[in-house]
């Protein structure tokens, strides 16, 4: 994966000199707009002993690069640097990830390709869904890969209230020649009301590499190959935000189920653009290499200013023969527009 995100990052390079070079009527469209997002988390796990967790620095870069007649670039570039157990975590190749390279052509809003490092959007983590956790629900993270990218090349677009992308995912550890084919990424979106979304995606593919690769020893490795199959909806709307996802994984039979709501009460009390979103979460994950787990989270979001969150949650989290572990966490984070 490293070797394709410098081979696409020499590719996007010369792509931006080139285009420019033309100087093909791109001079009024040509644009750049994105986001830093940072966040410190801290927490406590109170099971036996207690234990503490930070999760610092945790930095977010994206940007998007308008070059005109359809062409354009994405990148999503994420650093975490996370102190568990007693020790931080120093070791840059697990701490850093790019989420999203990729070279996009755009036909119309039906119809676009992009290439490179792209994303795989199946559940609501991985769509960039109203997810209200400091950390990833349990219920996805415990059973798919989060951020879940690979290279590959997908088409994608929307018509009307429905939106789409099939993708074709591949696998390459130094060299081209030694790239394997991972397999297909599905997703459908259909938005039949204002604020609400309903999914539906699927993974079918080989094991053995890329971010899946992690969850190997769940997989029957004599057939060689899983899927999985996700239907996930979300609505924000008049101060409500709820979703939730259920996921089926072939390999093992694992399954999971998550959802949310809060309410921004903030907003209604305020005068000012306020937000205090009070909420409630609750992920279940069952037939996984690891014990079937139960987990409540309690939490608010508050954001007194803009770009300005503040975090706090309490979790209770059962795992099937083991006492209810206890968990508070609270983070800040603040993003930066341009």
């Amino acid at each position: 994966m490293k070797r394709i995100a410098s081979i696409i990052a020499s590719c996007v390079m010369n792509m931006a000199v080139a285009t420019t070079a033309t100087g093909q009527d791109i001079t009024d469209s040509k644009r750049l707009s994105g986001e830093i997002y940072t966040e410190v988390n801290h927490g406590h796990r109170y099971y036996g002993n207690e234990r503490t967790i930070w999760d610092f620095p945790h930095i977010v870069g994206a940007a998007t690069a308008e070059f005109g007649r359809g062409w354009s670039i994405e990148v999503e570039l994420e650093y975490e640097r996370i102190h568990e157990d007693g020790e931080w975590c120093n070791d840059l190749k697990d701490n850093f990830s790019s989420n999203k390279l990729y070279v996009n052509k755009r036909w119309s809003d039906a119809l676009n390709i992009k290439f490179g490092i792209v994303d795989i959007p199946i559940g609501i983590t991985n769509a960039g869904g109203p997810a209200l956790t400091i950390y990833d629900p349990e219920s996805e993270s415990r059973i798919m890969p989060m951020t879940w990218h690979e290279a590959g090349a997908a088409l994608h677009g929307q018509y009307k209230n429905v939106s789409w992308s099939v993708a074709l995912l591949a696998y390459s550890d130094f060299t081209l020649s030694n790239t394997t084919m991972l397999g297909s990424a599905v997703t459908a979106d259909l938005r039949p009301a204002d604020g609400l979304r309903i999914g539906i995606g699927g993974f079918a593919g080989k094991p053995h590499h890329g971010m899946i690769h992690a969850f190997a020893d769940c997989f029957d490795q004599q057939s060689g190959a899983t899927f999985y199959c996700a239907l996930s909806a979300d609505y924000e709307k008049n101060g409500i935000t709820a979703d939730g996802s259920l996921i089926y994984r072939s390999a093992d039979g694992g399954r999971s189920f998550g959802a949310e709501i809060g309410y921004d009460i903030g907003s209604r009390l305020t005068a000012e653009r306020i937000s205090a979103i009070p909420f409630v979460r609750h992920d279940r994950t069952a037939h996984t290499a690891e014990p079937d787990m139960a987990k409540w989270t309690f939490g608010i979001n508050i954001s007194p200013i803009s770009n300005l969150t503040i975090k706090a949650e309490y979790g209770l989290r059962h795992l099937s023969g083991c006492e209810t572990e206890k968990r508070i966490d609270a983070g800040i984070g603040y993003s930066i527009p341009f």
